[in-house]
């Protein structure tokens, strides 16, 4: 099964000069919990979680408003390719222990993301998500 099959393709994104309170509304809004950061032609920079939000705004002590996503933003982002197998994506979570990857296309464009959540369930009854959960816990 490819990423194309089970990735999220409507996915809202924000530019690294956005505030975190833009950033922040983007995320109530459209209940996410990341969203890629792009640059003017919707090339990936980076990523910003809720995490990276709460975490940024605690550590500054400023209102979201004057905090550039700049600032929060993860600029190292792994990532895959809607013609990737799922399972591919699933070792790619793994082995860098992300939730989540965004899926770009081949000129480096946000096309949209995959979640752990997303990843189909196994004749098993046990998600791909719960394997790699326990995976990584076992290494931690």
């Amino acid at each position: 099964m490819k990423v194309a099959a089970i990735m999220t393709d409507d996915v809202v994104v924000c530019g690294a000069h956005d505030t975190l309170e833009r950033a922040a509304h983007l995320m109530w809004d459209r209940d996410v919990g990341c969203l890629p950061v792009v640059d003017a032609v919707g090339g990936l920079l980076g990523i910003v979680t809720d995490r990276d939000v709460a975490l940024t705004a605690y550590r500054r002590g400023l209102p979201l408003r004057e905090i550039p996503v700049s600032m929060a933003m993860a600029p190292r982002v792994y990532v895959c390719a809607p013609d990737d197998e799922v399972g591919v994506a699933a070792h790619t979570m793994s082995v860098r222990r992300v939730r989540r990857l965004p899926v770009i296309d081949d000129a480096g464009h946000v096309v949209g993301v995959v979640s752990l959540d997303d990843l189909p369930t196994s004749s098993v009854g046990t998600t791909l998500a719960a394997v790699i959960g326990a995976e990584a816990e076992a290494e931690g």
